[in-house]
């Protein structure tokens, strides 16, 4: 339970990332499509710097539309396992630690794995309850040796018979105590006896096969878990960079645009891009984290410590319902007079 409710919690997160990302990139296209249109106008530039920005604000804005809808499933799944709703969530700051696993031995993870794993630790007493269970049918070929122990009481008096006076010659008492051993010999049950032991042998043998499967995937995901967060940390960093590396590659692009060395068309494939390490990055993060509660699971020790800890990293509280673009920030920036660079446009406040 606790690592279905961070994995539909952190699908929330990741949703709005996509949504913020995905809006983003609408508002600064629709502002370039403004901006050549009046650049058209005035003849700097051809019809088709113009078809290409509406078609990447088209484009934009479909996105935004399948971004709010898998924004709203990540909420109705996060929704279905809290019974709760939430307007605001806290993600990660930018200065959350990426740890590696202490110990940093996989093969001591796999280990503890096998040791502590509950999964694991319940499949072998299933298995032990069914090899009891076997004991106790070949019981039914034994005899049974019983102490049995009784003690009856009984009076009778003759004014419950007859109409005579008490006391009469014919009332009695008798108090009768018996103690002794019953030794049962079972002779033949109609082969309910070999039907049984047969019942539990062949459900023993399928409890042994599901601690072994059980044990497998123990290992499976304790390997899994362990590479996930190894991964996770280069995977983060690395997505960070090239996160860098595309808000540079775009400031370039629209200065190159701006006067004459790029076209339209690069402007727009290095906002896709930006949108995209936007989106990579923040999963990435998330993917680290679920990693680790993963590890701690498989080892049988994910615990309130844990969780405490993980929340520690969780400190930019934001809203699941992300502003919509405004007016304001959807108006056209006003061109530069023909021979004159115009300046890139700039982008809104984010709150």
């Amino acid at each position: 339970m606790i690592l279905r409710v961070a994995q539909g919690y952190f699908s929330v997160l990741a949703a709005v990332d996509g949504l913020e990302a995905n809006q983003a990139s609408l508002e600064a296209i629709s502002r370039q499509l403004d901006q050549a249109n009046k650049r058209f106008e005035v003849g700097l530039i051809a019809i088709t710097d113009v078809q290409e920005a509406k078609a990447a604000r088209d484009t934009a804005a479909a996105a935004v539309i399948a971004a709010k809808r898998t924004l709203a499933t990540a909420e109705d799944q996060l929704l279905e396992i809290t019974a709760q709703k939430y307007d605001h969530l806290s993600k990660p700051g930018t200065d959350m630690p990426l740890k590696s696993p202490e110990p940093a031995d996989e093969s001591r993870w796999v280990n503890i794995s096998l040791e502590q794993n509950l999964s694991l630790i319940s499949s072998r007493l299933a298995a032990e309850i069914a090899r009891d269970n076997v004991r106790i049918a070949i019981g039914g070929h034994l005899p049974t040796l019983d102490l049995v122990a009784g003690r009856s009481y009984l009076h009778t008096s003759a004014s419950e018979i007859v109409d005579a006076p008490p006391p009469s010659s014919i009332d009695s008492k008798l108090n009768d105590r018996s103690i002794g051993l019953q030794l049962t010999l079972p002779i033949f049950s109609g082969g309910f006896t070999q039907s049984k032991v047969r019942q539990t042998q062949y459900l023993w043998i399928a409890a042994r096969e599901a601690v072994v499967q059980s044990s497998r995937a123990t290992e499976r995901q304790a390997r899994d878990a362990y590479l996930g967060v190894i991964s996770g940390i280069a995977r983060v960093q690395a997505l960070g960079q090239a996160l860098e590396s595309s808000q540079t590659a775009l400031k370039a692009t629209e200065a190159g645009y701006e006067v004459g060395t790029r076209t339209a068309v690069d402007v727009l494939n290095s906002r896709k891009t930006l949108v995209q390490a936007k989106t990579d990055y923040s999963g990435s993060r998330y993917d680290y984290i679920v990693s680790v509660l993963q590890l701690r699971l498989a080892a049988g020790n994910l615990d309130r410590a844990q969780l405490n800890e993980v929340n520690t990293w969780l400190t930019q509280a934001v809203a699941t319902f992300p502003a919509e673009p405004t007016p304001e920030s959807l108006a056209p920036t006003v061109p530069a007079p023909p021979g004159n660079p115009a300046p890139p446009p700039k982008r809104p406040p984010r709150g």
